[in-house]
């Protein structure tokens, strides 16, 4: 009788093992093709096509309180904070310095403008913008400047140093939020950005930049879709007080 047994259970087990095996054939080999894919590299530089028409995404610029629309690739420095990084349709890197500045009474804005554009009616070659608008409830100073011709030594993915002459080229833009009678200065700066970069670039990145917020901006308007009934304001930013 246990003899019997045994021989029922050995037979049982065969068979399922044969229906596992018969299961496994009736997969189809798109499914089978799919699971045995290598995961997808997040990591990797997007194509110029992406670049220019992929699908951006409104991102936090932490630790400012700001956002923008990013291209695909770009995202915080993974290693360095306050940093966000990028790809361009040349082929380039870019990297974006975000830092809270000390606040500015804001009588000292009008007298910062109007000096600094006089430095650029008197220097047109070296000083190509100084510009202060309206976003939203906020306003954006606008500076950008080049610099004087220098060697510059950069390396390829060997590792391998190229020299050649190059002018640095400083951008900032610095979102100034009104907070009891002074300015709380946000700032984005590029870091390491070439005049030849910016000249092969300057399209993308402007196309970038226009999409900056202020998150206070974007919170207000939601509670007030939500409850037009209860007004908002906009919160304010810590910032670091005036040496």
């Amino acid at each position: 009788m246990k003899r019997l047994i045994s021989l029922l259970m050995v037979s049982v087990a065969v068979a399922m093992f044969a229906a596992a095996c018969d299961d496994r054939g009736s997969v189809p080999q798109a499914v089978l093709d799919q699971a045995n894919k290598p995961p997808e590299d997040f990591l990797r530089a997007p194509t110029t096509q992406e670049l220019v028409s992929g699908r951006r995404s409104r991102t936090a610029l932490l630790p400012l309180p700001l956002t923008m629309e990013l291209p695909p690739g770009w995202r915080p420095d993974r290693k360095l904070a306050n940093i966000l990084q990028g790809y361009t349709p040349s082929g380039g890197e870019v990297q974006i310095q975000l830092v809270p500045r000390p606040s500015i009474k804001m009588d000292d804005l009008d007298r910062l403008v109007t000096g600094a554009k006089k430095e650029m009616a008197a220097n047109p070659q070296q000083i190509l913008k100084v510009d202060v608008r309206p976003l939203g409830t906020v306003k954006v100073l606008e500076r950008q400047k080049v610099g004087v011709p220098a060697p510059l030594t950069t390396f390829d993915k060997n590792n391998q140093p190229h020299t050649s002459t190059e002018s640095n080229f400083t951008w900032t833009l610095d979102v100034l939020v009104p907070h009891e009678g002074m300015y709380q200065v946000q700032e984005l700066s590029f870091i390491g950005l070439t005049k030849s970069q910016w000249d092969q670039d300057k399209d993308f990145l402007n196309s970038v930049l226009s999409t900056l917020a202020y998150a206070g901006d974007v919170t207000s308007s939601s509670t007030t879709m939500s409850s037009s009934a209860s007004p908002t304001t906009a919160p304010s930013i810590p910032s670091p007080s005036t040496p």
